[in-house]
């Protein structure tokens, strides 16, 4: 493994540091203290913790401690004063906060980029991706200080490390640090487009910070360079208590509405291109809006797409996770011709998902969702959820899968305030559809069944499990003629029995008991 960070790599088999292109030479401690930090990046490490990992539990004093932080410091180019790569946490520990790319070739830094000026850099090759269809890059330009007094330039910089740090959990797609991305001020002459090019970059994250006293306005644009336009822009207003508190808020809301802004302009991309032309990782982004579907049709050709993906790259952690989803979906509606079959793929799938993409938060909640739809693992599917939201907490599906086990296993408070944090994460994909119509299924579960009955129906999304919750609503309300419409439109899109789906999805006897009385089944 190669880490990639600020112009430095760090490489973990040859126990090498460099800088700029250039090896530096540290002590075994200091590279082990390096390595640590940066394998415990979404934590606070303690100073028990660097005793117990880094000295193996031998006696340390605080002098010697803090000498070895300080040179790990500078072989980084970072500083006590500045600390952009490790920052101190008072009475707390320390924390690796620079943006990290793993890799598979030494980090290239802002030096490197002026060197290459005159190529197109390619994205860093990253272990389960194709060579051919490698994810798109972005780069964080660095913010505009706007009507803030230069001295204040420390709180921009720090906004945008704390973004780049958060982009950097997303699996779906490479980030270039602010470090490197000046190196784009340099050909700015050439214009946004031309300058992007050359750094291989598709899409660029801009930005300005404008302070006066406790008010913040923070105001970002994201860029599809490649076509030269506006994918989204957005304002934050706040109020300035804690700097690092508010931070960590903005990071947190602009990475969350990026994530599928950026999953969108990929998939529009993709649907303009000749699909014998598209590799692994266009292939996986063809079939997403098929499987989303949830029609028939649509979910055996995501497969096709799927397959042809993972002969190209067996270890594709998302199409290894949206394949197991679409068998899940081909084994609870019955459309296979073997439904036993596709159980059995789909777990396998799951499987081999959770293995290559167990850093990816979405990844392992999508294999989450297909354990519980297809082996009724609720346990495991909970155990998986929590480790995605704790990866990437600002990763909506995570959160929204999180509440759909929840639900499944009759916890509706918990399901629903999950449901709410996707929401609030994710106001504006399509995957908002399906978290309001859940909101609404978890109100029902709740006795809120007026509420929920509105909810849902101001909303298009609909499976074959929603059209059945919508009849059992129906039904509770002696709306026959509805109920028996909902059932129709339950029959015409799945071939599942309504008593298989039933135990398939509802781990929950109480929730089952309401839904078969709302459905007027006996039992």
């Amino acid at each position: 493994m190669i880490f990639g960070f600020a112009g430095c790599s760090l490489d973990v088999g040859r126990r090498e540091l460099r800088r700029d292109g250039v090896p530096v030479s540290v002590e075994p401690q200091v590279f082990d203290l390096i390595h640590f930090l940066i394998r415990e990046r979404n934590r606070v490490v303690s100073k028990d913790d660097l005793v117990r990992h880094v000295w193996n539990g031998r006696v340390v004093s605080d002098s010697a401690l803090s000498s070895r932080i300080a040179v790990a410091r500078r072989a980084m180019g970072d500083t006590g004063r500045d600390q952009r790569l490790i920052r101190t946490v008072p009475k707390k520990g320390l924390r690796f906060v620079g943006a990290i790319c793993e890799i598979s070739e030494p980090a290239f830094s802002a030096a490197d980029l002026t060197q290459r000026a005159t190529t197109t850099i390619q994205a860093p090759k990253n272990k389960g991706v194709a060579t051919d269809d490698d994810r798109p890059l972005i780069a964080v330009l660095p913010f505009a200080n706007h009507g803030t007094a230069p001295e204040q330039d420390y709180f921009v910089v720090g906004m945008v490390d704390e973004i780049v740090t958060a982009l950097a959990r997303i699996r779906a797609f490479f980030v270039i640090s602010s470090e490197s991305s000046l190196t784009l001020e340099r050909w700015a002459q050439d214009g946004e487009r031309a300058a992007a090019a050359r750094l291989g970059v598709r899409y660029l994250l801009k930005g300005s910070v404008r302070r006066s006293d406790d008010k913040v306005r923070i105001a970002v644009q994201l860029v599809d360079a490649d076509r030269g336009i506006q994918v989204w822009a957005g304002r934050f207003d706040e109020t300035l208590k804690d700097i690092f508190a508010l931070q960590d808020r903005i990071a947190e809301q602009v990475v969350a509405i990026i994530e599928p802004r950026v999953y969108e302009a990929e998939v529009r991309r993709v649907a303009r291109r000749p699909i014998e032309h598209l590799g692994c990782y266009d292939l996986y982004l063809r079939a997403a809006p098929l499987r989303a579907s949830c029609r028939k049709s649509d979910v055996t050709r995501a497969l096709e797409y799927l397959d042809r993906a993972l002969a190209l790259d067996p270890n594709f952690a998302p199409a290894l996770a949206q394949a197991a989803g679409c068998h899940s979906q081909m084994f609870l509606n019955g459309w296979g011709k073997d439904r036993e079959w596709h159980r059995r793929e789909g777990l396998a799938l799951a499987e081999r998902a959770i293995r290559a993409g167990s850093e990816d938060a979405s990844v392992l909640a999508q294999a989450a969702n297909a354990l519980m739809d297809l082996e009724s693992d609720v346990n495991r599917a909970i155990e998986l959820v929590d480790r995605a939201t704790s990866l990437n907490p600002s990763c909506a599906r995570a959160w929204f899968v999180s509440g759909l086990v929840r639900l499944a296993m009759g916890y509706g408070d918990r399901a629903l305030e999950h449901f709410r944090t996707a929401g609030r994460l994710d106001p504006i994909s399509p995957l908002n559809e399906a978290i309001q119509v859940h909101i609404g299924i978890g109100r029902m579960t709740q006795g809120e069944t007026s509420e929920a009955l509105r909810q849902i129906r101001a909303t298009s999304y609909r499976t074959p499990r929603i059209h059945l919750m919508l009849a059992a609503l129906y039904g509770h309300f002696g709306k026959n003629q509805e109920r028996r419409d909902e059932l129709d439109q339950y029959h015409n899109c799945s071939n599942a029995s309504v008593a298989d789906t039933i135990a398939a999805t509802v781990h929950s006897e109480k929730i089952a008991i309401w839904l078969r009385k709302g459905l007027g089944l006996a039992g």
